[in-house]
């Protein structure tokens, strides 16, 4: 129990923070540069992180995973590395080629470099790797895979199924989701995925509350809104009928789960709702998941530069932080940001019909096909934070002539180096026929080029 002394005293150490945050920020960029300290100054960043810019926080999370050699790209083009991580992918056997791979790999070799190549395609380097990365994420999340759960009201956020794990497979797949966004996060490739609060709060070791579960369970929140506002004689009536006990279905049999020792006999009333919500809260999402998110934090803590530093990477952030993070811009793409970093080449200028019919066709497009094609071009579905910026481009993306005889062919792609190979299309409506096939899910999952 504190002291008022030490209330003073930390009170004294906030106003302190507040008056120097711009010190204090750089304090904490200049502690994470040193991956060893991160420990160290942990406390001083969950308790003021408030008054921590986002890309400070940002920055300290990041110095918790394996730093890349800044000399060379994180993602191979030749298998010249002793301790990199090479893998051929089968497309149609995505998640279990994969789950072969990063399941049973030792991690100083996770912690390296990749070298991703699929069967029978040519393609490889940066762009094939962030591929991979993307598809397997989007993948593991995926609602039909049984893992996890999307918010009701928000498709791409997501919480622990509490119906799976039943397989010992499953389990296995939980920590293997771990890794892969551990690796989404080291590689920076966000991959459209969101935290629901249930999932990353207990990353951070955090109790649950009520209004944690407003997004993954609308109904139960506001039915336990209503009873805590509910007049008092009228709960204490035993109108609501309910006992410290809570009925589930477990494959087509009711089983009776008791939230305390003899909860099945034990009315709600005025005095006891507020810790029947609690114990109910526990036992939907905590309890009932406690296998899935042991695993899937052992996966992710297996991507840390040491294991016992998972708890301090997810306090350390806000929640959207890891929303920006992880998923980058959900939002609608800006088309003119996206012209300003794309210059042409082989022949190309910013004049010319076909570039302008180009802009036209993808200013024309939905959000999605937006995606699709971007995506194409750079393995890149959703931009980072900070936009185009964001992707490091150096000399930006590029738009080249094809070295092709006929303007029939489809556009193909270079996406280590964000090249797109287009055709000499005569027309606008030969443009834009020609861009929405490559927008097709089948066709922007593969690439034409290196």
């Amino acid at each position: 129990m504190w002291s008022v002394t030490d209330c003073h005293l930390a009170g004294a150490i906030r106003a302190t923070c507040t008056a120097h945050a711009a010190c204090l920020n750089a304090l904490v960029l200049g502690t994470s540069a040193d991956r060893s300290r991160c420990k160290d100054i942990g406390r001083i960043v969950v308790k003021h992180k408030d008054l921590l810019g986002f890309e400070v926080r940002m920055h300290f999370a990041r110095a918790m995973l394996p730093e890349m050699d800044a000399t060379s790209s994180a993602f191979m083009l030749f298998d010249d590395e002793p301790h990199a991580l090479e893998m051929l992918i089968d497309r149609s056997q995505l998640l279990p080629d994969s789950f072969r791979y990063v399941s049973e790999v030792a991690s100083h070799v996770l912690h390296g470099r990749l070298f991703v190549e699929f069967l029978d395609e040519e393609a490889l380097g940066e762009g094939v790797a962030r591929e991979w990365i993307s598809l397997v994420c989007r993948a593991l999340f995926d609602p039909r895979h049984g893992l996890f759960s999307p918010c009701p009201r928000d498709q791409q956020r997501f919480f622990l199924n509490p119906a799976s794990g039943a397989d010992p497979l499953q389990l296995k797949y939980f920590d293997f989701a771990g890794r892969m966004i551990g690796l989404a996060l080291m590689h920076n490739v966000p991959v459209g995925v969101r935290f629901d609060r249930t999932l990353f709060f207990q990353l951070a070791g955090r109790l649950l509350t009520l209004d944690d579960i407003a997004d993954a369970d609308p109904s139960t929140h506001a039915s336990c809104k209503k009873i805590l506002e509910m007049d008092p004689d009228l709960v204490d009536s035993d109108a609501l009928g309910l006992t410290f006990a809570r009925e589930v279905g477990v494959f087509g049999s009711g089983e009776v789960i008791e939230l305390l020792p003899g909860g099945r006999d034990i009315a709600v009333d005025s005095k006891n709702r507020g810790q029947y919500i609690e114990l109910l809260i526990q036992s939907l999402f905590m309890a009932s998941t406690k296998d899935q998110l042991t695993h899937f934090a052992k996966g992710f803590s297996y991507m840390l530069v040491k294991p016992e530093l998972r708890k301090l990477f997810f306090l350390s952030l806000h929640l959207k932080d890891l929303d920006s993070m992880l998923g980058g811009r959900i939002g609608a793409i800006d088309v003119q940001e996206w012209k300003e970093y794309t210059r042409y080449e082989g022949g190309f200028t910013q004049q010319d019909d076909q570039i302008n019919w180009f802009w036209k066709a993808v200013a024309s497009m939905m959000i999605e096909e937006q995606r699709r094609l971007l995506f194409f071009w750079t393995s890149v579905e959703y931009l980072p934070f900070d936009g185009f910026r964001g992707l490091h481009l150096g000399s930006g993306l590029v738009i080249s002539k094809a070295s092709l005889k006929t303007s029939e062919h489809l556009p193909s792609s270079s996406t280590c180096f964000y090249r797109l190979n287009m055709p000499v299309y005569t027309s606008f409506s030969m443009t834009l026929s020609r861009l929405q096939k490559i927008t097709q899910e089948h066709v922007s999952n593969s690439f034409g080029e290196i």
